[in-house]
């Protein structure tokens, strides 16, 4: 029982100790953090003016400049005095200075006021203007227009400052640039509003030799090897033609022309439109698959083309990779 109040008592006297020390931590930093005016006018003429007044302005920097009693007015010069007061650059080494305490009474009220009025009514400042990026110009396409750009086709590559391509001071506007930006902003106006009086253009999209035609590529349906797929704007609503050729070797033979019984698919959003039987024995000058003219009424469609296909059973097999080399979408006739 003894010991219990032994314990207790102990335990009581360094509850209280640490009360008392919690209190004048809290009556210091009080103090501190509630310099008065008058206070800080009289540290400043003893210890600052000499040097920063009107006459002197050592470093550009007068007290006169500032309003002490509302520092936040001058928030960015006062920001300058507290970080050199905290740091002991000033007053400089030489000169008469007050005790520390005094220095970091005055750098607390300083600070207490601009926080205090920071609170009150936050002021994060406005963004620089910039312009926006290829990546961001291209979201806000899709946003706006339901387009899917290839922006890197249209517009030259942005800056990097700092590993980023998204900072104003990176993203600077020339005459080049902007002259880029009217074509584009001019084409992809045709693409969303389309144009029946357009010229016909056509559109190559390739097939790198080392892509593998032996495996099933995304995007293509199940049950397919090789090919392509991709998204195309269709300018306007009309007939279109696909052409479609194949890899040859130096021999002038097919690529894969032992195998019988392929053949390649031509979709538009997953709708079969053509589908060409592979003949091994085609020779080079023979070489342009064509689709007849076929109608789409839609501005923008997913299309996919060159799936390889077995004739029978339409199983996977493996041998006739590599052969696909280029195919054209061109407008065969505008819809009226």
């Amino acid at each position: 029982m003894k010991r219990m109040l032994i314990f207790g008592g102990a335990a009581m006297l360094t509850a209280l100790a640490l009360g008392n020390v919690s209190s004048v931590m809290a009556g210091s930093s009080q103090k501190s953090g509630a310099m008065s005016v008058a206070s800080r006018l009289e540290l400043v003429d003893q210890y600052c003016a000499y040097c920063h007044d009107e006459d002197v302005k050592d470093g550009d920097f007068a007290f006169a400049d500032i309003d002490l009693a509302h520092p936040e007015r001058n928030a960015e010069q006062v920001e300058k005095v507290i970080l050199k007061l905290r740091t002991g650059m000033m007053p400089p080494v030489g000169m008469p200075r007050p005790d520390h305490e005094s220095l970091m009474a005055l750098a607390s009220a300083l600070e207490t006021d601009i926080d205090r009025v920071a609170a009150a009514s936050p002021n994060p400042g406005r963004p620089a203007l910039y312009r926006l990026n290829r990546t961001e110009y291209r979201n806000a396409i899709r946003d706006l227009l339901a387009l899917d750009i290839d922006v890197e086709s249209l517009l030259p590559a942005d800056n990097i400052t700092r590993g980023f391509d998204n900072m104003s001071e990176a993203l600077t506007v020339t005459p080049t640039l902007m002259e880029a930006y009217v074509r584009t902003a001019g084409k992809i106006g045709r693409l969303a509003l389309g144009d029946q009086g357009m010229a016909s253009i056509q559109e190559t999209y390739r097939v790198s030799k080392n892509r593998s035609q032996t495996r099933h590529v995304e995007g293509t349906p199940f049950g397919t090897r090789g090919g392509i797929a991709l998204v195309h704007n269709f300018p306007a609503d009309a007939e279109y033609i696909f052409r479609l050729a194949l890899v040859f070797t130096r021999n002038t033979f097919l690529f894969g022309s032992t195998l019988a019984g392929q053949q390649i698919e031509v979709a538009v959003n997953g709708e079969r439109v053509a589908l060409f039987d592979i003949d091994p024995l085609m020779p080079l000058d023979k070489n342009d698959l064509r689709t007849p003219p076929i109608k789409v009424v839609q501005v923008r469609k997913r299309f996919r083309h060159l799936l390889f296909r077995k004739a029978q059973d339409r199983s996977v097999t493996l041998s006739v990779g590599r052969n696909v080399a280029w195919a054209i979408v061109s407008p065969a006739r505008f819809l009226a």
